[in-house]
Formats: C-alpha cells, sequence, structure tokens
C-alpha cells in the first residue's frame, strides 16, 4: 500500500479555514467537542484505547451483504445508479457505539447485523471493517466518511479520540455563514475520493446541527489489460431501444461464467482482492425490475454455480457515478431514529444529537489499463464475433456490475448501468 496515498485515503479528512482552502494561512476552527455535558449514569462513557475483541465477536464484510443488495434495489432508477453499501454503513457506524439501546436496536436492524453488540464489540468491527475495506485494492479504492457539524450540538471527547483510531474519522465543525463553506465539502470528498469525486449534491443551504457523509470511487484496473487494438466504437442500445456510440473492448478470457433463464453472470478479475461481476438481464426484461428482483441468495448461487469458460468479452468502458442525499431512501428501509430529533438518542456520544441528512458520493470508473500486459491484437473476424471455436458475451445493452471481494463474495460496489457513462447527481 502506498504511504503517501494511505494519508489521503484516511476516512473524514477535510480543510476546514476559509483560508487553508484558497491557500493562505488561516488557522482551521477546531470541532467543538468539550461543551457536552456529564453522561446519563446508564451509559458509560467510551474508554481511551480501543478495546482488545477476539476475531470471532467481531461484524465482518459479510454481515453487511443483505444490506448492500437492499439500500441498492431502493435507489435503483432508470438512470444508472452506484452505491457502495458497506460505505454508507461504515458512515453510519460513527455514530452507531454512541447509540442509545432503541437507537442502536433499529440501526442493528437495518443494517441486518444480528445479536446485542456491545460497545467494545462495534468499536473493534469498525476498525476491523476499515482494515478490510482498505486492502482490497489500496491502489485503486478509495473511500471516506465524516461528520460534518454544524452550530448547536457537542460531542465527547472520549468519542473523537475512538472515532479517530477506529475510523480515522475527525468530528468537524463547518461554518455555514462563511461564503465559502461548501467548498469544504468539496475538498472534503476530493481527498477521500482520491481526487475523482469533486463535489457532492445535497450540501445543506443553511446550518444544520450534523451532517455525515459517505464517499468510494473505484479508479479500476482489470487483472489483465484489454489491448488497445481490440478497442472499437460500436452501439450501446438503451432501454426504450434508442441507440448511443461507445467505446467496446473485447478480449479472449476464461472467466466464471453461468447462463440460466434468469441471467448471464460473468466475473472478470480486477486489480487487488476485487472482481467484477456484470449480470446480463434476459432480453426484454427492464433493468429496474430486474434489480428489484434480485435476491443475495440468487448471486451467492450464480458465483458459486459460474464455471470457467473460454470465450471472448466485449464489455463497454464505464464511467458513472451518483451524489445524492440518501436520507429519505434509508428512512424508506426503516431507519428512522437518528434523522428525527424526537427519537435520535445519541446520548453516550455527546450532546443535542441528531441526524439531518446522509450525503453520499460514488463512482465507477473502468477503462482498458489492468496490472497485466494485454494479450496480442485479435484479428478482425473475432471482433466481429464470428470466430467459430469460441462463444462471444457482449454487454452491449443495460445490465448489472458488482465490485465483490474475490475471495468472500463480499459485497463492495454495485452499479446499474443502463448507459456506459453517465453522471446521476
Amino acid at each position: 500500500m502506498k504511504k503517501a496515498a494511505m494519508r489521503w485515503k484516511r476516512a473524514g479528512l477535510i480543510l476546514l479555514a476559509s483560508g487553508m482552502l484558497l491557500g493562505g494561512c488561516s488557522r482551521a476552527k477546531e470541532p467543538v467537542v468539550a461543551s457536552a455535558p456529564p453522561l446519563p449514569t446508564a451509559i458509560t462513557a467510551p474508554a481511551q484505547t480501543l478495546p482488545t475483541v477476539q476475531e470471532e465477536e467481531m461484524v465482518d464484510l459479510s454481515s453487511l451483504n443483505d444490506f448492500a443488495l437492499r439500500l441498492f434495489q431502493a435507489g435503483s432508477s432508470d438512470a444508472s445508479w452506484v452505491v457502495s453499501p458497506v460505505n454508507v454503513a461504515l458512515a453510519l457506524g460513527q455514530l452507531r457505539p454512541g447509540a442509545g439501546e432503541q437507537t442502536a436496536a433499529q440501526m442493528d436492524s437495518v443494517l441486518g447485523l444480528e445479536g446485542e453488540l456491545t460497545q467494545d464489540q462495534v468499536w473493534a468491527s469498525l476498525a476491523s471493517l476499515r482494515t478490510q475495506l482498505e486492502s482490497l485494492a489500496p491502489e485503486s479504492l478509495w473511500q471516506g466518511w465524516s461528520l460534518m457539524m454544524g452550530e448547536g450540538p457537542s460531542v465527547q471527547v472520549q468519542y473523537t479520540n475512538l472515532l479517530s483510531q477506529s475510523l480515522g474519522t475527525q468530528v468537524n465543525l463547518v461554518d455555514y455563514e462563511a461564503a465559502q463553506y461548501r467548498e469544504e465539502y468539496s475538498a472534503w470528498v476530493k481527498q477521500a475520493s482520491g481526487g475523482l469525486i469533486t463535489t457532492m449534491t445535497g450540501i445543506p443551504e443553511t446550518n444544520e446541527p450534523l451532517v455525515v457523509t459517505a464517499a468510494a470511487a473505484l479508479d479500476g484496473k482489470w487483472a489483465k489489460a484489454f489491448n488497445e487494438q481490440n478497442i472499437r466504437n460500436a452501439t450501446f442500445e438503451l432501454e426504450g431501444g434508442q441507440k448511443v456510440s461507445t467505446a467496446m473492448m473485447t478480449t479472449k478470457a476464461t472467466p466464471p461464467l453461468l447462463e440460466s433463464e434468469q441471467a448471464t453472470f460473468l466475473a472478470m478479475p480486477l486489480d487487488g482482492n476485487l472482481e467484477a461481476w456484470m449480470i446480463l438481464p434476459p432480453e426484454g426484461t427492464a433493468l429496474k425490475d430486474f434489480v428489484a428482483s434480485m435476491t443475495m441468495e440468487q448471486l451467492t448461487a450464480w458465483r458459486s454455480q459460474a464455471t470457467a469458460t473460454s470465450c471472448l468479452v466485449s464489455v463497454p468502458k464505464i464511467d458513472i457515478s451518483s451524489s445524492e442525499d440518501i436520507t429519505e431512501t434509508l428512512r424508506a428501509m426503516g431507519l428512522t431514529a437518528p434523522f428525527d430529533e424526537a427519537q435520535a438518542d445519541f446520548s453516550a456520544m455527546g450532546n443535542k444529537l441528531s441526524v439531518s441528512r446522509l450525503l453520499s458520493a460514488f463512482r465507477i470508473r473502468l477503462g482498458e489499463t489492468g496490472v497485466e500486459v494485454a494479450d496480442e491484437p485479435m484479428s478482425q473476424r473475432m471482433l466481429r464475433g464470428m470466430d467459430r471455436e469460441m462463444k462471444g458475451y457482449t454487454f452491449d445493452r443495460p445490465f448489472v456490475m458488482i465490485i465483490a471481494e474475490k475471495d468472500t463474495g463480499n459485497l463492495v460496489m454495485l452499479a446499474a448501468v443502463a448507459r456506459p457513462s453517465e453522471d446521476r447527481g
């Protein structure tokens, strides 16, 4: 992992003062953390150091797979849509150790976490999940989480110390009266995404006490590069019959492949411990309807039943992004307490705390580049899909792309590719 890059990949880094953003020498405002009242006697203040917890007692990425698919389905529309639910879960995770019993129970239920988790388990799990994510593809996967606080609430010093240790998060005070406060959000998301995302949608117009943010970007590299001579202009047929021109990349490969009446499933290895699952719905099935019908059991079965098959694979260059306020989506999934002043209980975290909104920004970019050199150029006959010895699979209409952990099949990012290059925000 590149040490220099890791400084920027750490979650929650942000430049706050206008002078720093504009190149001057003003000092950043310090977060308000010391003015919270004494904690209720029923709730224990977190310790200053992360607890030691047995690995089998901690939450792992697989626990979030059902939540990942449900969040993907809840936000899907007729346009392209990409989300990293595990990063949304970790953004919410910043609040979870400070949640009271009822708020914590609702958060765990929506996230799909079973059993009653202790504060020690949650703190240790957050640190473990962060390490897992950062190790998946250090050269191409960027992600971050932050808590942006306006005037009003405050957070316990012990809590901010543990957030820094577990997730690298810093609780930041945002001056919403400053003319350039929006630049603070843009600076944070740019740093969290390795420069791949530069703006966020849904930034508050006026002071809001607590905004949670999540960002992830994949500047993907295939395990083996596509030969530039095997890239050609082709048509991608949108739903409704409209055709657009796109750069289609073709290669000879032996990917895990499964053809069924429900879908065509194909897995292509990426840099690091990631692979891209490309799932083509049956002809005539609307992408949104197909996404709504997917189940985690089905995805797991497709991946386990797929067998290595020599074939020609043609995929478009992908560059899709989504930036939006997903608060209402989470509410519709049953997560209401953190966003309700009357219900929210984060008294182990600080004073007067409820979440006003959760902002997200995600991007997947996959071109022809890869870790290993490309194969030799293909003949024109093969490029036209006329080779009799190899069957061809072409993703030239809307499909689903899932970025998954190669070893386990855990879901990291999910995208509905309505068209190969699209910005939703």
